[in-house]
């Protein structure tokens, strides 16, 4: 009977978060309209108050690091 040497090694797996990207279009109301009874408008209003929130916040930032690279 022939046997089979194997090499056995461990890699090591990081993972992190990143944003995701994407653009809200009449589509996409559409769509949530149609799956979902709630009010789709108040839905739209939550997500582009935390979009102008991230944008404020990004760009306080990059204002930041230009100060310190000055």
């Amino acid at each position: 009977m022939k046997s089979i040497d194997l090499k056995m090694t461990s890699v090591e797996v990081n993972a992190e978060t990143r944003s995701l990207h994407t653009k809200w279009t009449r589509e996409m109301v559409a769509d949530l309209q149609s799956i979902h009874t709630e009010n789709t408008s108040e839905i739209e209003a939550a997500l582009m108050k935390e979009w102008r929130n991230m944008t404020r916040t990004s760009f306080r930032r990059l204002k930041v690091r230009k100060i310190y690279e000055s």
